[in-house]
């Protein structure tokens, strides 16, 4: 296969990169606008505004600073990684359907702990005595799991982030030995 440099690749009058052609093996594209093609077994990076692609599969596509739009599918053979995000947010409009298990983060704790906005599933092992794990100030839609691992019949205390709500009201709630707790933040309700 074979391209023509100013006709498939460089920006035409509208400054977008129109990509009429499959793109393969293909590095760090520099513009306003990538739209259309496929980006296969290769990585298309943009410092700009718009990224849109009809199917990305095997390769990688990277916006530094911007807009990513899919229109067709992201796929990946093996092991690869569909959307990696260091620290930023993903809203996909729509369902995620996943065929593989979720993998969430993990922490243990053995004394006085305030949850991070990075725990998930927050394992507390009150063997050693009881202690408080504190809530972070609440993010709508944010969602722990609580659980006392204990099994010395010491209890964990669960304290709401200042006057935030904690199941209806502004104060703590015990979990005894093997209990668990699930909640989810919404700023009219505050923990639930």
């Amino acid at each position: 296969m074979s391209f023509n440099l100013y006709k498939d690749f460089l920006p035409d009058t509208d400054s977008t990169l129109d990509i009429g052609k499959t793109a393969t093996r293909w590095l760090n594209v520099w513009g306003d606008t990538i739209t259309g093609g496929t980006i296969t077994d290769g990585t298309a990076t943009l410092t700009g505004n718009t990224l849109t692609a009809g199917t990305i599969t095997d390769g990688t596509a990277s916006l530094i600073g911007g807009n990513l739009t899919v229109i067709g599918t992201i796929g990946a053979s093996g092991d690869a990684d569909l959307v990696t995000l260091a620290s930023d947010v993903v809203t996909i409009a729509g369902k995620v359907v996943s065929t593989v298990g979720r993998v969430i983060a993990t922490t243990r704790a053995t004394t006085t702990y305030t949850i991070l906005v990075t725990d998930h599933a927050v394992f507390c092992d009150t063997d050693g005595g009881a202690f408080t794990a504190t809530l972070p100030a609440g993010v709508d839609g944010q969602e722990f799991k609580i659980s006392n691992t204990g099994t010395s019949s010491n209890n964990l205390t669960v304290a709401p982030n200042g006057s935030e709500l904690l199941i209806g009201v502004n104060s703590n709630f015990i979990l005894a030995d093997g209990e668990s707790l699930n909640l989810v933040f919404e700023s009219t309700e505050g923990w639930s």
